[in-house]
């Protein structure tokens, strides 16, 4: 196996995309096999050391880019809030429009004096 299988493999591990078997090397059919037992137990011990660190460094890296657009966020909120503020106040001063009942009221005051300001 050359880097790049072993590096493939364990990439697509932190997917789910690899189990221990597909990691498994046999040796070629005309050469004597020689591996010793514990071998084996350190390569699971490993290779479960590496899944366990991969996920937990990932976990803690979305974490961590979560709390940066949280903040930033939340710095930003006050601006909003206060540019929001000012837009309603500069509507309110804009127009003079009174609530449903009322405006016919002011309406037709308005419109009699702008008509005798007219005459």
């Amino acid at each position: 196996m050359n880097p790049i299988d072993a590096f493939e493999k364990l990439f697509f591990a932190v997917f789910g995309q690899t189990t221990y078997d597909e990691l498994m090397i046999l040796a070629p059919v005309n050469r004597v096999q020689y591996r010793p037992e514990w071998t084996k137990s350190l390569f699971k011990i490993a290779f479960g050391i590496y899944m366990l660190v991969s996920v937990v460094v990932l976990v803690n890296l979305l974490i961590a880019m979560m709390s940066d657009t949280y903040q930033r966020i939340q710095a930003q909120s006050d601006i909003e809030w206060k540019f929001g503020l000012s837009k309603l106040i500069r509507n309110m001063h804009r127009t003079t429009t009174a609530p449903a009942p009322i405006n016919l009221i002011t309406t037709w005051l308005f419109y009699l004096v702008d008509v005798c300001r007219a005459r």
